[in-house]
């Protein structure tokens, strides 16, 4: 069975069991900023409370993304090339980063499971935004609006807008 990993700041898979992934299709509940870790011939599209990754290629991605924030996993379906679906088990592996940990000083908590674990809401993050950075052009595949061809590293946004630099900053321009 495929395995979903929600540990601090990142979402992994396992996909043991399953030969070829063809897509990831996630059902969450928060808010966060994420940027994509998946290869390159992987694409990610979120809206709403749904996060769909989709292959390209065939690369099997372990880690899906780094994130600040909070996001609450309530589902995960993998669909196959073949199109079959596979359920996922989910595993909360954040409780050991002990600056989550929350205990009371007088207990005696000699067992982990007597631990909770508290995660922060991100200030001033109004919705989910998630990017992918470092990539980098092939010949003649993004223009600027004056024509000209761009060059060089880039970043894509989840709406796949495509903008210059390999992170996104103010002097960031569309292609």
């Amino acid at each position: 069975m495929a395995r979903l990993y929600h540990r601090k700041n990142e979402i992994a898979m396992d996909f043991t069991g399953i030969d070829s992934v063809g897509a990831i299709d996630i059902y969450y509940t928060g808010k966060m900023f994420a940027e994509s870790m998946l290869p390159n011939d992987w694409q990610l599209v979120a809206k709403g409370d749904r996060i769909l990754c989709f292959s390209l290629g065939n690369s099997i991605p372990e880690l899906l993304f780094n994130y600040t924030g909070i996001i609450n996993i309530r589902g995960v379906t993998v669909i196959d090339r073949e199109l079959n679906k596979h359920s996922v088990n989910i595993i909360i592996g954040d409780i050991d980063y002990w600056e989550n940990m929350t205990s009371k000083y007088d207990e005696n908590n000699q067992y982990w499971t007597s631990y909770t674990s508290v995660h922060t809401k991100e200030k001033g993050l109004i919705s989910t935004s998630i990017v992918k950075n470092n990539l980098l052009t092939k010949p003649d595949e993004f223009f600027l609006a004056d024509g000209l061809p761009y060059e060089g590293e880039y970043h894509q946004h989840q709406d796949g807008q495509a903008m210059s630099g390999a992170e996104h900053t103010d002097e960031s321009i569309e292609m």
